[in-house]
């Protein structure tokens, strides 16, 4: 990742992933799901992936510090009250992450990269107007706790 930023001039941030959903261990995420263990300069940070990962998701924030570039603003939820945090992407606000808190600490530590909606609306249907409602609402979630000015 780093030769491929120095030579082509672009930011290349890794995404952390999930190892596991259900209780079953996926490979797809090798070496590890946590790209701030890798000798990268730039992080996603996926608020769903991360609540798979049972890890708090403000450490892994505070962790990567400055190497965190972009992050996919949503939420995760349990499957059942027991069970695993299931990686849906609903939106901020709608699940069992603190997002308002981690947002928040973004916004005191002046974070300057990308906060980029990561959501579904399929639970919505069709339903255009309940999709745009939604939309709108992960937008002032987003405008609020990164206490951005709304224009």
């Amino acid at each position: 990742m780093r030769d491929l930023s120095d030579t082509d001039d672009v930011t290349v941030a890794v995404e952390n992933m999930s190892s596991e959903r259900g209780g079953s261990a996926r490979d797809v995420v090798a070496p590890s799901w946590n790209p701030g263990e890798l000798d990268i300069d730039a992080l996603t940070l996926d608020f769903s992936h991360a609540g798979m990962t049972g890890r708090p998701v403000s450490e892994l924030a505070a962790a990567w510090g400055n190497r965190l570039r972009h992050v996919h603003l949503c939420d995760s939820s349990r499957d059942s009250p027991q069970g695993p945090l299931v990686g849906e992407h609903p939106p901020p606000g709608h699940g069992v992450l603190p997002v308002d808190d981690v947002v928040r600490a973004l916004a005191d530590h002046h974070f300057e990269g990308l906060v980029v909606a990561e959501i579904t609306t399929r639970h919505r249907g069709r339903d255009e107007e309940e999709r745009a409602t939604v939309l709108a609402g992960t937008m002032r979630f987003a405008r609020t706790h990164l206490r951005v000015n709304a224009t």
